[in-house]
């Protein structure tokens, strides 16, 4: 599969994941569909999980640009199937705001098990599983 296409979901997730680490919320904005359903399982910093559409996951990323000073996203393995992409990432963050037992300026680390559905370039759907290191 050649990546070059727009509407190859491996280049859409590596976009997105891209206006993550730049925090660029207007390139986040052009790949969220509006119909977009994010679900967080239970996690270290959200125990409850969650189910957001869109204007919760832009809000969220507000918050997240707030609390965290950089943040970097490493695809460590895909598997594309269709307009399905399945990502095991590995992120760390470097936080503005002390967060357990780190501190401003420390790294929060953790690994992301991503699943994206992708129609024409944008993301519909997000499942995630993450598993953050101790803090």
């Amino acid at each position: 599969m050649h990546e070059q296409e727009s509407g190859n979901p491996l280049t859409t997730a590596r976009r997105y994941l891209q206006a993550l680490t730049d925090h660029e919320r207007a390139a986040l904005e052009s790949l969220l569909s509006d119909e977009v359903v994010y679900q967080e399982l239970p996690n270290r910093l959200n125990p409850r999980g969650s189910v957001r559409g869109r204007a919760e996951m832009l809000e969220a990323f507000d918050r997240g640009v707030k609390r965290m000073a950089a943040q970097r996203y490493e695809i460590n393995r895909s598997v594309v199937q269709g307009e399905t992409i399945a990502l095991e990432v590995a992120w760390t963050g470097t936080l503005r705001v002390a967060a357990g037992s780190l501190a401003a300026g420390d790294t929060m680390r953790a690994r992301f098990a991503m699943f994206l559905d992708v129609h024409a370039g944008q993301i519909v759907s997000q499942h995630n599983c993450d598993c953050f290191d101790a803090f």
